[in-house]
């Protein structure tokens, strides 16, 4: 690739991207001062809650079977250990 025809690709992705973020601006400003309860959210995901509740029981059946006591939040009572607190960057995952 020559440095012109670089150049143009670089361009034309600036130029691309440029319309999404002047639209994203417009709503980040039109956000100042408003809460969730201010907020009107759509619905974005149109599909089955109990395949999807199935699936994730899969998921979870998996991730549980490799992890003691997995649950997605903290249960009451749980005492949270040092495992608990790390953010993953360094776990080796399969």
């Amino acid at each position: 690739m020559s440095d012109e025809e670089f150049s143009r690709k670089i361009n034309e992705g600036f130029i691309g991207i440029q319309a999404p973020l002047n639209s994203e601006r417009k709503v980040a400003k039109s956000l100042i001062g408003k809460t969730y309860k201010d907020v009107e959210s759509k619905k974005m995901f149109n599909g089955n809650s109990e395949k999807g509740e199935q699936s994730l029981n899969l998921i979870v059946e998996a991730v549980s079977s490799k992890h003691k006591d997995f649950h997605f939040f903290p249960q009451k009572g749980q005492q949270l250990t040092d495992i608990d607190l790390v953010d993953g960057s360094d776990m080796d995952i399969d």
